[in-house]
């Protein structure tokens, strides 16, 4: 079985399931978000018709628009941090070999691929695994752990948010402190949340044009180099 058939080989019940969990907690996202409209207009109203103003009524109006609030940022957290979303366009990340194989005790593998040029383990396969020395380290164990990978019987939660996700922009612009501080400011953590991110905002907080063009090219290089679109 190949790599990519983690991802085009799904069962096809498991998979109605899940896209039908996620379009209901995207609905449910919907609804919270028109309460909360409704409460601030109806908060509006109150205000606008002070004398009328029952200061129990706003309190009640106020606490729920607050639990309200924290309800819809929950579930759209839940969305959010691992790519929850139901489109028909999806995509996912290359992993690299090292992230892959952390461990130190998978390091002469790790070279000998890199080696080879091959730097993501979507660019391994059975063939390539066949070919490697019958004498490496830890040979088997990784051929077992790439297994349960492409079977889809174990997989660390780190390589699932990756694969989804990316990697974190703190990593990615670790040169702009600036800049990751205001992407963290708008809930920003992964490069995945960066597809239609609007870089002309940047100006008014302050960063040139030509720092904001540096920031444009380190996003669409990684995108080129990793991100791969799922047919």
């Amino acid at each position: 079985m190949g790599l990519l058939d983690i991802f085009t080989k799904k069962n096809e019940e498991e998979e109605r399931k899940l896209r039908d969990k996620i379009s209901e907690l995207s609905e449910t996202v919907g609804r919270k978000n028109k309460e909360i409209s409704d409460l601030i207009n109806e908060i509006e109203k109150l205000n606008q018709n002070s004398g009328n103003l029952n200061s129990k009524q706003m309190v009640l109006i106020e606490k729920n628009l607050k639990e309200t609030r924290e309800e819809s940022k929950k579930l759209k957290m839940f969305l959010d941090r691992y790519n929850l979303t139901f489109t028909k366009e999806k995509y996912y990340y290359k992993i690299d070999l090292e992230r892959f194989f952390a461990s130190t005790k998978f390091k002469e593998l790790v070279d000998y691929l890199i080696g080879a040029n091959i730097h993501f383990i979507q660019d391994i396969s059975n063939e390539i695994l066949e070919e490697m020395p019958k004498d490496m380290k830890n040979l088997e164990e990784a051929r077992m752990k790439l297994n349960k990978f492409w079977s889809k019987e174990f997989i660390e939660w780190d390589i699932v948010t990756f694969l989804n996700k990316g990697e974190r922009v703190t990593k990615l612009y670790n040169k702009s402190r600036k800049f990751t501080n205001v992407l963290s400011d708008e809930g920003i953590e992964f490069i995945e949340d960066m597809v239609n991110y609007n870089f002309n905002d940047l100006e008014d907080k302050g960063f040139k044009n030509k720092k904001i063009e540096e920031f444009i090219e380190i996003r669409d290089k990684y995108y080129e180099e990793r991100r791969v679109s799922i047919k």
